[in-house]
């Protein structure tokens, strides 16, 4: 496959999928996006054939869709420059089409230098205290060692510094920040890159704060939950709820006797090491180890949930 056949694929994901887009074309029904990429990635077209493979292959509402005047060309354009990051981009997060089938977003605005190596989730407290800053500061130095990005959720607190940490210490490309609203409603760290599948003006809301926590847990095998608050709170319920879909193993850290992190070790959460070199390289073990067949299948055989196989080469 060529270069010029990835860059269509991924502009009418774009154009049909990319919520507030210039070029985007009002078509709804997002948990369609699969049969869609398969149809591109499997005939090839270019740019003035679009609409027919996607009518040959059913696809109706799509195919009208993408007739709109301008609409492709606009999206490549988008592609091209970085704007906009789809589920055919190298960059893309391998995991969520793997553990969200049709539930993961085809496509989302993006700003920054996307990490394209094995990624690691934080979250927590908003108001961290000195002993979890001082561990997780000691965390983020031992993974930026091993080599590992970190992804957070955009939050005050332990997420904003935990992305500031790792960016200081890796440099561009190794920290993101997967956002409950549009770009253009945040303000990231230097060197973090920024997504979101919203909107670039959309506001917060609780909805998509739920949603971003499902693409943070979905977005790595292991996630790092930091001082969370007992049944209260997002990151409580973000990590409760990637416990129960078993999106990830979750690491928690909670100061001595913390009742949230033994609930969450009782819902099968592992209990974070009180050394962060120890804790590092639990992380690293579920990150490169136990999972990265998976990871490396996805983009070559690997076949997903729902059937979907998702290849970029």
């Amino acid at each position: 496959m060529d270069k010029g056949e990835r860059l269509v694929q991924a502009a009418v994901l774009a154009a049909l999928y990319c919520k507030g887009a210039p070029h985007a074309v009002g078509h709804g029904e997002t948990s369609r996006w699969p049969k869609v990429w398969d149809a591109v990635r499997h005939e090839a077209p270019c740019l003035g054939e679009v609409a027919d493979v996607l009518r040959r292959r059913g696809l109706w509402a799509e195919a009208a869709a993408v007739d709109a005047s301008g609409s492709l060309h606009s999206a490549v354009a988008d592609v091209v420059a970085g704007r906009v990051l789809t589920v055919g981009c190298p960059a893309y997060p391998r995991r969520w089409a793997d553990r969200l089938g049709s539930g993961a977003p085809p496509a989302l605005w993006a700003h920054g230098a996307v990490p394209n190596g094995p990624l690691v989730g934080v979250a927590g407290s908003r108001c961290p205290s000195t002993a979890a800053e001082a561990w997780l500061t000691g965390l983020c130095a031992a993974l930026a060692g091993h080599g590992l990005s970190v992804v957070s959720g955009g939050a005050s607190g332990v997420d904003r510094l935990a992305v500031s940490h790792v960016a200081r210490l890796g440099g561009a490309g190794r920290a993101m920040e997967v956002l409950p609203c549009g770009l253009s409603r945040h303000c990231g760290p230097a060197g973090v890159a920024c997504l979101s599948p919203w909107a670039l003006d959309a506001p917060f809301s609780v909805g998509q704060a739920m949603a971003r926590n499902t693409l943070l847990y979905a977005a790595s095998p292991c996630t790092v939950v930091i001082q969370p608050r007992l049944r209260a709170g997002g990151t409580w319920a973000g990590a409760v709820d990637a416990l129960r879909r078993r999106l990830c193993k979750v690491v928690v850290w909670g100061p001595g006797g913390c009742a949230a992190s033994e609930a969450l070790v009782a819902l099968g959460a592992v209990r974070a090491p009180h050394s962060t070199a120890e804790a590092a390289q639990l992380v690293l073990g579920a990150v490169v180890g136990l999972e990265a067949p998976c990871q490396l299948g996805l983009f070559g055989n690997g076949v997903v949930r729902e059937g979907l196989a998702v290849k970029v080469a």
